[in-house]
């Protein structure tokens, strides 16, 4: 059995059919030089490479067409047969047949000499059986014996034809250029490998973050390695002049080693995967974070002792906070890295959780997160008002809508992959009064979906108007959404937030490698594991305290001072390192109640109104801070002024 093995499919298989091709070529090309040689005069050459040829062919069919046949005599009397060694002949060698027998029929009578062919050399017979298929024409000549010929080459043509175009069209379509395509690297040119869960939408993301001119890194070639073929717009973005010279394409797996060579993985600079920002099986794979030491409270075991029917049953010593979770086909996973910086040791006192859900998680993913305390479900549709009021979410202090867990089969999926947040934002506020619509952070998958947050607070007078009804007139397309996701205001107030920001976050780890690092500390600063604690040792071996972020009121004796004032005085005096503003809407500002302006600082925490504006990343010195602004700070502690739930 091993014969047929080595011969069909092996390495030894593939080179006796490369062999037998030239073999063709060369028998092919003795034909077309013998008919310009003169009668009888033959070189002997010729005949014996001939008579090789012909042994060649008859020996290979003898092998491998008949004796290596498991089923010899029905193969050879079966109509399948029959048809293929019609059918399957190809078109070039039907044309090279018909132009010897056309110039055989046009010479046989013995009016034209051997040294004369006059029109009927094997090129102009060639010529004439090309142009009687093309135009299906009368025949070239009056030859009784070359209009047959010609008529049964039309009938085959006609069965033939349709079948080669066929076969050629299917194999076009089954092998794309993209499954063929590889990338060289040079030494004058480096190159990074994009892998994983991609999208059109996270590839275009990706293009644009990693050749930023910020970055100053035009000279990197990005290869992108994919499962998918590349959809239209991809296709559209692919052919921009830009990307055309630095971008490779390419259909494979990293999990394949031929297709990670032909991505030249093993040279790259680096290997960005992006991983599903969903898991709609419920079945996350990350490791379980240390359970730390808690007051003697006895802590809900499973999450059906955890669900409360009312909240306001509770009586809750401050407001809480609401996580809502859309899906109701699996619960949301990795809460633990969202509940965890709520519960972090630095803060004066704990806001309670209340996650609305239609279904309640399982026991290994409610396990990663049931040692937090004061986190308690409702389960219930989130679309109805009566699970809102059980929830108490007009008296949250912040409601958090998680981005829906579906797979993204196409663009169209991944456009409409926020439909359920969306629409769920705009119940919420209109729930809770359009005043406190600030209270509502929504999670999106698509960046593009950011501008039908802000087109539901539009005419609600939260976002100052340009003076153009339509807000959304200078957006043409989704891919204009996205690229001007960061100029929205429902992303610069802090209202919305996409999970593609762990995309830049990643390309840019690329470029600084302490992003990881700082970001690791703000998420995990509540957590004592060495797994997650990523600036721990160090700080511990320059005896640093651990810092946490905080948004705090502006204290008045601060109101009015510039922004150099304030960072020189509280990095020396409270080692509080401030790194930005929250500059709140003066719209939200209660003043029209009051007769006088007063300070945020200046009014009880349950009075004041919900901070909405804008991040101030790195001040100018001169900046002038006012009494609406909120402090971004670093400290090792909730700072002093900052009130109190208590209070």
């Amino acid at each position: 059995m091993w014969t047929p093995r080595y011969l069909d499919n092996g390495n030894v298989g593939a080179g006796i059919d490369t062999f037998m091709t030239v073999v063709s070529i060369v028998y092919a090309g003795t034909y077309i030089t013998n008919t310009y040689i003169p009668l009888n005069s033959m070189p002997h050459s010729i005949w014996v490479i001939e008579l090789i040829c012909a042994t060649l062919f008859a020996v290979d069919f003898a092998t491998r067409g008949i004796y290596l046949n498991n089923r010899r005599q029905d193969f050879l009397l079966s109509v399948t047969a029959l048809v293929n060694a019609v059918v399957i002949l190809p078109l070039m060698c039907i044309l090279l047949g018909a132009a010897g027998v056309i110039q055989v029929a046009e010479t046989m009578d013995g009016t034209l000499s051997v040294k004369n062919l006059g029109d009927w050399t094997f090129f102009n017979s060639f010529f004439n059986s090309v142009m009687t298929f093309v135009t299906i024409d009368k025949p070239p000549s009056d030859n009784a014996l070359s209009k047959i010929f010609v008529g049964v080459l039309v009938c085959v043509f006609i069965l033939v034809i349709p079948y080669q175009i066929s076969n050629v069209m299917d194999l076009s379509r089954s092998i794309s250029s993209y499954e063929q395509a590889s990338y060289r690297p040079t030494r004058n040119s480096r190159h990074v490998v994009l892998c994983g869960d991609l999208t059109a939408s996270r590839i275009g993301h990706f293009f644009r973050e990693i050749f930023h001119n910020d970055h100053d890194f035009v000279g990197v070639h990005v290869v992108v390695l994919s499962e998918d073929p590349p959809v239209t717009s991809l296709k559209a973005l692919l052919l921009d002049p830009f990307f055309a010279k630095r971008v490779w394409f390419i259909q494979g797996s990293l999990l394949e080693v031929d297709d990670a060579k032909r991505a030249a993985c093993d040279s790259a600079d680096a290997i960005f995967i992006l991983t599903s920002r969903v898991d709609v099986e419920g079945e996350g794979a990350n490791e379980k974070i240390a359970k730390r030491n808690t007051p003697a409270k006895k802590l809900p075991t499973t999450a059906e002792e955890a669900v409360v029917d009312d909240v306001g049953n509770l009586n809750f010593i401050v407001d809480h906070i609401v996580v809502c979770v859309t899906t109701e086909l699996a619960f949301a996973t990795d809460l633990e890295h969202l509940i965890g910086p709520l519960r972090a040791r630095s803060l004066k006192q704990y806001r309670p959780v209340v996650i609305m859900t239609a279904k309640l998680p399982d026991d290994d993913i409610y396990e990663s997160f049931s040692h937090f305390l004061d986190v308690h479900f409702v389960v219930g549709d989130p679309y109805r008002r009566k699970t809102l009021r059980r929830a108490g979410v007009s008296d949250a202090f912040r409601v958090l809508i998680l981005g829906t867990s579906c797979l993204i089969s196409d663009n169209n999926s991944e456009l409409l992959q926020d439909a359920e947040s969306v629409a769920l934002h705009r119940f919420i506020t209109s729930f809770i009064g359009m005043p406190h619509a600030p209270r509502v952070i929504t999670e999106l998958g698509n960046r593009a979906s950011v501008h039908f947050v802000a087109q539901n607070l539009l005419g609600n007078g939260w976002f100052q108007s340009s003076g153009d009804d339509n807000e959304l007139a200078m957006f043409e397309s989704s891919e204009a959404f996205s690229q001007n996701f960061f100029l929205s205001p429902a992303f610069a107030s802090g209202l919305t937030y996409s999970s593609t920001l762990c995309d830049s976050l990643l390309i840019n780890q690329f470029f600084n490698g302490r992003i990881k690092a700082i970001l690791g500390e703000f998420m995990f600063a509540s957590q004592t594991s060495h797994d997650t604690n990523t600036l721990r040792d160090a700080m511990l071996e320059a005896n640093l305290q651990r810092s946490s972020l905080f948004a705090v009121e502006v204290p008045l004796d601060f109101v009015g001072r510039s922004f150099e004032y304030v960072f020189h005085y509280l990095l020396s005096s409270d080692d509080i390192l401030v790194i930005g503003l929250y500059r709140c809407h003066p719209y939200m500002h209660p003043s029209s109640e009051k007769p006088e302006y007063k300070a945020r600082v200046e009014f009880p925490e349950n009075e004041r109104s919900v901070p909405y504006g804008y991040v101030y990343v790195n001040p100018q010195p001169f900046e002038e801070i006012t009494g609406d602004d909120l402090l971004y700070v670093l400290s090792d502690k909730q700072p002093c002024w900052a009130n109190s739930p208590e209070e």
